[in-house]
């Protein structure tokens, strides 16, 4: 069972840096081809999903977190090029990683200190935002049940929507409930990836796309 479980995680990770890649193919190369962007919704979803089930599985959250700092900084290089002024995903799964830890570390303030830090994800420009933070944080606290996860996903979403004044990007940014039916899907595809996957691919997908975009 936990080899099959790996080899599903591993799946749904290969998909969401499908996702990933549509999107990203399409911000530079086809902006107005909303399709491509829409695709792209499903992908950060699947990664914070993979954040929270990291952190319950890693034997050394301090070695997870630390490789997750490294490539953060290693894949910003590219990323200055590829969004000007803004944060590339990594810091995001990272301070996610932060809100768990605080709920589940900080005593009986554990659950405020981690709803603050949450908090403070657009105020600090991260990918995502806030809403990136309480996804990771919703995935953790409703782990082991499909349904008031995705509840807490729907509602999570409609907030953040009315909060933004319902506008666009926000509304546009819920279809990534959809990503739901994909992570909870009993997959019976087997796929391994090396553990090092998704940090090389990342950065070397974003250099690939500035390259071909330097030379057309």
């Amino acid at each position: 069972p936990m080899k099959n479980e790996t080899e599903r995680n591993d799946f749904l990770k290969f998909l969401a840096c499908v996702f990933m890649l549509v999107d990203h193919v399409g911000y530079i190369f086809f902006p107005g081809l909303i399709f491509m962007r829409a695709i792209g919704r499903l992908a950060f979803p699947i990664f914070a999903w993979q954040a929270a089930k990291g952190y319950e599985k890693t034997s050394n959250l301090k070695k997870y977190m630390g490789r997750l700092f490294v490539f953060a900084i290693v894949s910003q290089i590219p990323y200055i090029w590829f969004s000007p002024g803004k944060l590339n995903i990594m810091p995001t799964i990272l301070v996610g990683l932060w809100v768990i830890w605080l709920h589940e570390n900080g005593g009986r303030y554990g659950f405020l200190l981690a709803a603050i830090l949450a908090s403070t994800g657009d105020i600090v420009n991260l990918q995502y935002g806030s809403y990136g933070l309480f996804m990771i944080w919703i995935y953790h606290i409703f782990m082991s049940d499909k349904g008031l996860a995705s509840l807490a996903y729907a509602a999570m979403s409609v907030f953040f929507a009315w909060a933004s004044g319902w506008s666009f990007s926000m509304v546009f940014q819920s279809l990534s409930i959809f990503s739901l039916f994909l992570i909870f899907k009993d997959w019976k595809i087997h796929m391994r990836l090396n553990r090092y996957f998704f940090y090389f691919f990342y950065p070397g997908h974003i250099i690939a796309i500035l390259l071909i975009e330097s030379l057309i």
